[in-house]
């Protein structure tokens, strides 16, 4: 299984298919859907506290206003990582700290905690807040985070998007709000998100499909329902079909010159087998970046990679079909680099973080 995992993350860093035009299928790195060890929050009885009449300050409270004597419902740690958010809230009834993910990083604040029925204070910094069946119903920015007592999941994700765990081959290092993994050698680094039970996906930043943005334009089209659109619709259950012939292409446009180091395929049955990938600034003066001969594989993704240049055209020139029918592709995709997602979910350990990613478990310590 870890073999198979180095090959997999190894896949984000090599080329499928290079100008030399062999094919390859590509195979998406993702975990499990669910990993052992993680139980999502109950889900909430009853109505959502409204926040709308409580207004703190970006101070700590006025004097006047009248503390709580009792802050021991606030003792213990409280988090939540589903759903984008991810936040901590740790106190024993006369400090706190108060751990969040920002758009650039891991932000902390601490200080002493103190409380009206309105406004809760960690420092100099003050929330509205209400409890909910138990939980921390809190509001940082106009946005409300429902924190869950004796969380276990939100910590140890705010460690490693804030630092550097290593182990078993697997290095895990956040830094500015980026998230970079590397496995025995081969990394992948993005943008985290944060998903229900505590699960993180990471999609590269350059794995963005510009096709879907483009125009397309078909030599010819089969019949009606099979327009050159339905190529770049991101609709796998959609496509493009030309008339039953050779000699037919199909040209996206991308709207703009971007830096284009990526095309991938999904050829219907009726595929092309051979088949040029050409690039253009113009729409005038071609490159060929891909000349594919003998193609057999349909029903699949085929994934051509090649050192990244800028161009605004984008065109599969076909030749000759594998069959009697005529071209037809379900989707066509354009990257500047392609690299597919990877999901994980982790907790803490006696002595560090146990992470688990495609049923692997990773035993990670801190890397100062």
């Amino acid at each position: 299984m870890k073999k198979t995992l180095i090959l997999l993350l190894a896949a984000l860093l090599l080329a499928s298919c290079g100008s030399n035009g062999k094919n390859a299928e590509t195979t998406s790195l993702s975990a499990a859907a669910s990993d052992d060890g993680f139980t999502p929050a109950p889900a909430p009885t009853g109505t959502l506290p409204s926040l709308t009449e409580k207004t703190p300050s970006t101070n700590a409270p006025a004097a006047e206003e009248v503390p709580l004597t009792d802050l021991s419902a606030f003792e213990g740690s409280f988090g939540v990582s589903s759903g984008g958010r991810l936040m901590t809230f740790v106190s024993n009834g006369e400090n706190a700290t108060l751990t969040f993910r920002t758009d650039t990083g891991v932000e902390t604040v601490s200080g002493a905690l103190s409380a009206t029925d309105k406004t809760l204070t960690v420092g100099e910094s003050a929330y509205s807040y209400a409890f909910w069946n138990g939980m921390l119903l809190l509001n940082l920015g106009d946005q409300p985070y429902i924190l869950q007592k004796d969380d276990t999941v939100a910590a140890p994700l705010l460690a490693i998007l804030s630092g550097s765990y290593a182990g078993d081959g697997l290095t895990v290092t956040g830094k500015d709000g980026t998230l970079t993994v590397a496995l025995d050698g081969a990394s992948a680094s993005g943008i985290p998100s944060i998903e229900s039970a505590g699960k993180v996906t990471l999609t590269s930043a350059e794995s963005t499909n510009l096709a879907l943005s483009a125009d397309a334009t078909a030599s010819t089209v089969e019949t009606g329902g099979r327009e050159e659109s339905a190529a770049i619709d991101g609709d796998s259950g959609t496509r493009w079909s030309s008339e039953y012939k050779d000699n037919q292409s199909l040209t996206l446009d991308l709207g703009s010159v971007q830096t284009v180091g990526t095309v991938r395929i999904f050829w219907e049955t009726a595929a092309g087998k051979d088949y040029d990938i050409l690039l253009s600034e113009d729409g005038e003066n071609w490159v060929n970046v891909a000349a594919v001969q003998g193609n057999t594989t349909a029903e699949d993704w085929l994934t051509y990679e090649f050192e990244p240049q800028s161009a605004r055209y984008v065109k599969m020139d076909g030749h000759t079909r594998v069959g009697e029918y005529g071209f037809s592709i379900y989707e066509i995709e354009v990257y500047n680099r392609y690299a597919p997602s990877l999901s994980f979910t982790c907790v803490f350990e006696e002595d560090g973080i146990a992470l688990t990613m495609n049923g692997t478990v990773y035993h990670l310590k801190e890397v100062r």
